[in-house]
């Protein structure tokens, strides 16, 4: 018999009968018994490893004075504005995205040595054309006439560059 009780399997069609099969498969999975959960297994401790000397190489570079570049700036700037790298280097035309992103190119036109700052160069570290640049240095100058505050802040952040560079 199939599922419906008025159809026998011999007058049932091909599709019919396919379908009976693959209901009586599905039960069959119902209604095993699931297996029971393992029991509780210890984990096996893990033995500390050894501590190695100190690499030659880390020591050498961890005496190295850190270099001035576009990145260190970007990151001091960043973390004096509260944001990530990436924000400031983003889209994002919040103003306190905006203002720190132009501070940032406007102390990396100032601070790198001239081959590294170009308005070109320096657009396409902030990922920006050299219009942009242009309107972020002339911005910042101008607000640094304006206001005395904001001209402190700025050298505060010229200071702890200097500062990460030793």
């Amino acid at each position: 018999m199939l599922q419906r009780n008025d159809t026998p399997i011999a007058t049932a069609t091909p599709t019919q009968r396919r379908l009976a099969r693959e209901h009586a498969e599905r039960m069959k999975r119902w209604n095993v018994p699931q297996p029971s959960l393992p029991k509780f297994q210890p984990v096996p401790v893990v033995q500390p490893r050894p501590i190695l000397p100190p690499d030659p190489i880390e020591q050498w570079l961890a005496e190295c004075p850190t270099m001035l570049s576009a990145s260190l700036i970007q990151r001091i700037v960043a973390e004096e504005y509260g944001l990530t790298r990436a924000a400031l280097l983003g889209r994002a035309r919040v103003a306190h995205c905006v203002q720190g992103r132009h501070v940032a190119i406007a102390l990396c036109l100032e601070m790198l040595p001239p081959e590294a700052a170009s308005l070109n160069k320096v657009g396409k570290r902030f990922y920006r054309d050299h219009t942009s640049v242009l309107h972020a240095r002339e911005r910042i100058k101008e607000m640094v006439k304006r206001d005395s505050d904001f001209a402190k802040h700025v050298e505060d952040i010229r200071a702890k560059i200097n500062k990460a560079v030793g």
